[in-house]
Formats: structure tokens, sequence, C-alpha cells
């Protein structure tokens, strides 16, 4: 001002004197002033000097503040705009990183723009439109709209902050993401839903026990309202103390454990006692708890009708023996008369008779075999199927015919009936296999027969050769279905010992893999196809002597396993029986 003649206007930071204490006061000062000219010279400068420091004070905390809101605008994780009001229409002034990751526009594309046109789907611009009125007005928003984003449309909460007393920016518009939040609350309401509508308690278990939710179901047998009951303490935590020992609860809340089963008896309501069966799950099955799910199923007629079942068998075990017993009797009585009558007289008659007294005895044996093969397997074992295959390929009389195993997985079965399926498989593959060096007449299909006469396409009475029989007479021979009286002949038909005469083997019976089991096969002349549905049904059969029981006993043998069995044709055009559904051996 002085050298150039200019006024000044400045704003200065002062001090102490330096000789004062370090934390000596700042003030700051405005200070303003102009030359004073004579003939072209400065002669003097006059000026003020003002106190300015509050004002100072108020600026820095404003900037601080500006500073912060601008931090905290960006890093929001909700998406958000600032906005302004033009010609009544909200305009976009800024975005933030949440936003433009959201919607899909960053400030460059946003910036100048009307919000709904980025934002809203065309069939709720009316309603956009008049939440924007309601903005404008000075009402404070907070509701639920659907926008749309750079994935599609999706559920926000929109809320509205209002910045009067701001010269630039109207206010806030935060939009938070809840559609996960929604669709969780929707699956959760459609789950509750669904455990309202079946027929079994369901309830959710906190970490001590106590009920979180609790289905109609379950509420109905405490004869309570499932409000009443959330937050009181399950029978169960006890229960499975008392039964798994301490710390089982606990473990299924650790994960130590993933579900625990038991069955109880429960005196819940005035509806009486009933058996319960349980299932507790932990929820979820890995990672930080949530709940222990429970589901109890009343299976209390089940019991009851298992237990009626279990008396009827045993009294039908009982008869059966007794029935046994009493039929094969006079059997014996007049086979003994015909082995008399042969001493006395040379009469075809009475082959006949003695045939028709094998045919009995064989019949007999199918019958109870067939009885008591109706039984579900409780208890199974681990079964090397190769290796049983070879011990049962043992027990069938059968020269002339091979064995070819490709079969060798472990699999889970009752031994012994396991046995008798293969055996009867494997006779009934011999006896209508072999048949290159007979009649053609006398090449009779059918399905469940190893009577004598007939050479049938299947061995009936193969489980009595290698299981006893249910009744203790003491003809045991006899009981078992043997053909030791019988004619050398005879015996060889039984069985399908069918020499040719080149002496090569007539039939060959594969045994291979499945996916889920194990096939039977034969190269023989096989069933035809519209006679394959039918040749496990009790009592069919094409031989005039058959029983008809063989492949019935296969088929109740597989039933009680809980496997599938069917009739196809071989590779070689043959007999394929498939075994399926078949658990293996851990």
């Amino acid at each position: 001002a002085v050298e150039r003649g200019e006024p000044y206007d400045l704003e200065l930071r002062v001090t102490g004197p330096d000789d004062a204490d370090d934390d000596r006061p700042v003030r700051w000062v405005r200070a303003r002033g102009k030359p004073q000219l004579e003939d072209g010279e400065v002669v003097l400068v006059r000026g003020t000097f003002q106190d300015v420091t509050d004002r100072k004070k108020r600026e820095r905390e404003l900037r601080r503040r500006n500073t912060r809101l601008t931090a905290l605008f960006e890093n929001f994780p909700e998406p958000t705009i600032t906005y302004a009001y033009e010609n009544g229409d909200p305009h976009i002034l800024d975005v933030n990183e949440a936003f433009a990751e959201t919607f899909g526009y960053d400030e460059a594309g946003a910036v100048g723009e009307h919000v709904d046109d980025l934002i809203v789907p065309p069939e709720r611009r009316e309603k956009a439109r008049q939440i924007d009125d309601r903005v404008r007005s000075g009402e404070t928003i907070d509701e639920t709209l659907r926008r749309r984003t750079a994935d599609g449309v999706g559920e926000f909460r929109f809320r509205n902050v209002r910045l009067p007393d701001d010269e630039e920016i109207d206010g806030y518009a935060i939009y938070a993401d809840i559609s996960d939040r929604r669709e969780r609350e929707r699956e959760l309401r459609r789950y509750e839903a669904i455990l309202n509508e079946v027929l079994d308690a369901a309830y959710v278990l906190d970490e001590e026990g106590r009920y979180t939710f609790v289905n109609d179901r379950l509420a109905e047998a405490y004869g309570a309202d499932p409000v009443e009951l959330v937050g009181t303490e399950s029978w169960t935590y006890d229960y499975v103390a008392t039964e798994l020992g301490p710390g089982a609860f606990e473990a299924l809340v650790d994960g130590e454990r993933t579900e625990l089963r038991l069955e109880t008896e429960l005196d819940l309501s005035e509806h009486g006692s009933s058996v319960i069966d349980v299932r507790l799950t932990r929820l979820p099955r890995t990672g930080d708890f949530e709940g222990i799910v429970g589901i109890g199923r009343d299976v209390t007629a089940q019991k009851r009708r298992e237990e009626r079942l279990q008396r009827q068998n045993e009294r039908l075990e009982r008869f059966a023996g007794a029935v046994s017993h009493d039929l094969r009797t006079p059997l014996e009585v007049a086979r003994g008369r015909v082995e008399l009558a042969r001493d006395e007289c040379d009469s075809d008659h009475l082959s006949t008779v003695s045939d028709a007294i094998d045919r009995m005895n064989e019949l007999i044996d199918d019958i109870l075999t067939l009885a008591r093969e109706g039984d579900s397997v409780r208890e199974t074992d681990p079964i090397d199927l190769g290796a049983l295959c070879s011990d049962c390929w043992e027990n069938v009389e059968a020269p002339d015919a091979t064995l070819d195993l490709e079969a060798g997985p472990t699999i889970a079965a009752d031994r012994q009936r396991l046995r008798r399926l293969l055996e009867n498989l494997f006779r009934n593959a011999v006896e209508h296999g072999s048949t290159s060096s007979r009649p053609e007449a006398d090449d009779a299909v059918e399905r469940g027969s190893t009577s004598p006469p007939s050479h049938a396409r299947e061995a009936a009475g193969s489980a009595g050769a290698s299981e006893p029989s249910v009744a203790d007479a003491p003809e045991d021979a006899v009981e078992h279905g043997s053909t030791s009286s019988r004619p050398e002949a005879d015996d060889a038909v039984e069985h399908g010992s069918t020499d040719s005469e080149d002496g090569e083997p007539e039939v060959t019976i594969t045994v291979g893999d499945l996916e889920d089991g194990f096939y039977v096969a034969d190269d023989g002349p096989g069933i035809p196809a519209d006679e394959r549905a039918d040749v496990f049904d009790r009592g069919y059969s094409t031989a005039e002597e058959g029983t008809g029981f063989g492949l019935a006993i296969v088929r109740e043998i597989v039933d009680a396993h809980g496997w599938s069995v069917r009739a196809a044709e071989s590779t070689e055009g043959g007999a394929r029986f498939e075994i399926t559904d078949i658990r293996t051996a851990d």
C-alpha cells in the first residue's frame, strides 16, 4: 500500500509476544486500509483492524464438518444421493460409491439427471411422482419401494433427509437395499406356513433348549397357543440328557454332532400318552449355531400295528409248523404204501402216485418259504456277492452248465435270503436254459417249478434245498423236498442236468454288476416280452406240473430288502433278471 499506493484487505493471525508462554492465545484480525495520496505520493495509510477470531473458528469448524460429511457420504454403506429441485423436479447433485455399485450410475452418469428417470421402473412412475411431491412439501418419507438396479428390480427402504438451511442442497435420499432381507422374510413365512400344515410337530430350540418357534401341531398337542410356548423350556433338553447322557444336547449345539434320533412316550395333554419319534437336527449343520430343528412324529398307531403284526406272524408261524407236520404225515404214509405196493406188483400208476407225492412235498415247501420271505429284513450283513454266488453254485446240480462271475460288490443283505434268491435264479436258468438236447415239446416255460417231470423255466422248491422247514417233523429229508426216493433220471431232470451229445455246456449263467445292483442272465431261449410282467406272480406257470412259486419267492425276498426286480432279455437273447436299488455295504 505504501510502495504502490494500493488498498488492502487481509486476515491475519496474531499471537502474543515472543516471551509469552507457548499456549499464548491466538487471535485473528481483519486488516483493511487505503493509502492517501498527495501529488501522486502516499502520505499516509488509513485502516482498521477487526477481531474475526470467532468467525474464523466457525469457518474452521464448518470446514471440518463438511469434510466429515463428505467422507461419510462417500463411504456410507447405503446407496445415497444429494439432490436439489429444479423447476419442481429432483435432480441429482452427487452420488456415493454404494449408489454407483447398486444402480450402475456413477457421478458422471448421474449428476444433473432426474432421479426418477434413472431408477424408477416405468410402471411405478406415478407413485414416484407422488413421493417427489410429498418430499418437496417438507414431508419426511420412510417407505419400502421397488427400484431398478444394475441387476434388475430390487426392494429398498427409502428415507429422505431435508436440509432446509442449505443454499445448494435440498436434501439426501437414502436407498437401503432390503431385497435379501425381504426374501428371507418371505422364505421364513413360507417355511412357517409349511410347518403349520404338516401333520408332524415341528419346533426350533435355542442353545438352552427353549422354544423359539412352535408350529400349530405341537401347540395343539400341548393344548396351548404357539405364542405361549415360545421362550419356555422344551422337554427335549432333559430327555436327551437322560436318554443319551449329559452333554449330548450340547454336542449338537457345538456341532460335534449334527443329528439326534430318539423315541419316547409322552403325555402332553388330555389326549393321553403317545409314542413320538423325534429327530433333532442342528441348523446349519456346519458353521455358526442358529438353532436346533425338532420334528416329532406320532408313531403310536404304527407301533400298535407293528405289535399286532408281530403277534399275527407268531401265530402264523405256529400254524404253518402245525399244518406242515399234519400235511406231510399222511403223505409219508401214502409214500410208504406205494413202496409196499411196488413190492407186490409192477404198475405205472404207482409211479404217477409217487410223483404226485413228491409234487405235494415241493408245494408245501414253496408255500411255507413264500410265507416266511414276506417279512421285512431288519438286520443285514456285508456280503461279498461273488463269493456267495460261488457257494450257491455248489448247491445247484448242473454239470453241463457254467457260471460266469462278473460281479464283485459287497452288498448289505440277509445272507440266507440272498442265498435262496440266487439259488432259485440259478436253478431257474439251468431248468429253462439247458434245452438243446430235449424234445421241443418238452420245453415248457414255467415261472416257478422244479417238479421232476417238467423242464420248467424256474426251479421251485429251491428254498427247501438250503433252508430248513418251519416244521420240525421227524421226516426231515421229506420235509425239505428230498428226491432220494425218485428214479435217478427224474433227479437229473430236477436239477437241469441234461448232457449234450458233444459234452459241451448247454447253458452259461452270468452274474454281472449294475449301477445299483446286479443281474443274473443266461443264454437260453429267454422269456417272451409279453410274459415278463407276469413271471413273478404267485402260481403263474406254463408247465403242467409247476408250482409257480419259485420266482414269486425271488420277488418276496427282493421286496423284503426294499430292492426292485424285473425280467428282461440278455445280450445273448436269453433271460435276464435285474436286481436293483441295492445299498452297498460301507
